[in-house]
């Protein structure tokens, strides 16, 4: 619900998570050598922790942003250059922040890991699900905006030749 106040959020999880981190590294900043935070909330705080308690700073995040001149985008720019290194999932993302005055060697593509033990290839997958003379596409994650989701119902929609299979909540 807050997703729509970027303002509130922010301020919802900041307050949360930066006391809770502070607490954390009073406690056990000894045994602490890197701070990561996923996402720009928990970048801001791993910043001013990593500034307070002398500690290097990796950020990643999954999404691209849409970057001006504005006041997010200069919060995004000082945290991001005050972290020691940032993950990005997509080369675009990469682009976009080098477009906004980030190194570029501090920049990462990443990929998640999988357990190939327990995600691991089925033989006759397809066939199995009745799928066999299909062109599928997959979305699993969480079905908010900006994920892209109202872009995959679009594409359902228009592409009727196309198995489309969701999954998440």
């Amino acid at each position: 619900r807050l997703a729509a106040m970027p303002a509130i959020q922010f301020l919802y999880l900041f307050s949360g998570l930066f006391f809770d981190c502070l607490l954390f590294l009073l406690k056990n900043a000894k045994g602490v050598e890197v701070i990561q935070s996923h996402g720009f909330t928990a970048g801001i705080i791993g910043v001013i922790c990593g500034k307070i308690f002398k500690k290097r700073v990796v950020i990643n995040t999954h999404v691209g942003l849409n970057l001006d001149d504005g006041l997010m985008t200069q919060v995004i720019k000082w945290t991001l250059k005050n972290s020691d290194k940032i993950l990005v999932l997509t080369e675009g993302i990469k682009k976009s922040l080098v477009g906004i005055g980030i190194r570029e060697d501090k920049i990462s593509v990443y990929h998640y890991w999988v357990d190939q033990q327990v995600f691991k290839p089925i033989k006759n997958a397809k066939r199995k699900l009745a799928w066999s003379d299909k062109f599928v596409v997959l979305f699993v994650g969480r079905l908010i905006e900006v994920k892209g989701v109202k872009k995959i119902f679009k594409l359902a929609d228009k592409l009727k030749n196309v198995t489309f299979v969701i999954a998440g909540s």
